[in-house]
């Protein structure tokens, strides 16, 4: 949530969205939005905010509020699941997903191509992420603990 001018706007269109679907409430209606001080706003003030602005988003599903949001100028997005974003057109449009074997599943997994697009160099997903532990030897050994070092803190449950 954003207080002052900056949220004033987007939360005017957002009680504007939910007095147009029946939703709205006189408290989001009249509170004066531009003088909302994040900083200083109470728990009661912000948690009364959520209450009625959350019980309106629960009416809809995702992609509706991000399509709503859209459509009146309002800043905000949906949480995505993983499922949700391996199956986003623009991702898949974009070749944005790469599958990785796994050999230790037996399967391939999705993982990002690259994060962005450049002209100099490509920062490109190569191999999969490591196991928990892989590199234990390596890392651990940059500070200058042994394999001995090593065997010990795993018997005691450290790593």
């Amino acid at each position: 949530m954003l207080g002052g001018e900056t949220g004033a706007k987007p939360f005017r269109r957002l009680v504007k969205w939910m007095n147009d679907e029946g939703m709205g409430d006189a408290y989001l209606e009249e509170l004066r939005w531009e003088e909302l001080d994040m900083g200083t706003v109470t728990q009661e003030v912000l948690d009364r905010i959520a209450k009625l602005i959350g019980d309106f988003f629960l009416t809809r599903t995702r992609k509706e509020v991000l399509e709503g949001a859209i459509e009146r100028n309002i800043s905000l997005c949906s949480l995505s699941s993983m499922e949700d974003l391996v199956g986003d057109t623009n991702l898949k449009k974009r070749d944005f997903w790469i599958d990785i074997d796994h050999p230790e599943l037996g399967a391939k997994l999705p993982y990002p191509r690259q994060f962005a697009e450049m002209s100099e160099q490509s920062p490109a997903t190569r191999f999969r992420a490591p196991l928990i532990g892989e590199h234990n030897c390596e890392v651990y050994g940059e500070i200058g603990l042994s394999g001995r070092d090593l065997v010990a803190l795993k018997q005691a449950g450290v790593i």
